[in-house]
């Protein structure tokens, strides 16, 4: 997802090639908010770790289908 994110002093400055989707917001709105995720499974995933510390900020091949199952994914050249 093409995404241009500013909050200064907590997210770090720079450009990132990482796969994010829309699926990804929920886990990362309810983990600054400190509120608790549905009981189900969600598709999408936290994207704190990258966005304040630049961690694992390399291009992720991620698949996914539906309720968390992984689809196959093809070699990155």
């Amino acid at each position: 997802m093409f995404g241009l994110l500013r909050w200064p002093g907590r997210i770090v400055p720079g450009v990132s090639n990482r796969l994010t989707s829309h699926l990804d917001l929920l886990p990362t709105f309810a983990e600054l908010a400190g509120a608790p995720l549905p009981a189900r499974t969600l598709d999408g995933e936290d994207m704190g770790p990258w966005l304040f510390t630049r961690t694992n900020s390399t291009p992720v091949p991620r698949r996914r289908l539906a309720n968390g199952a992984r689809a196959p994914t093809a070699p990155v050249s």
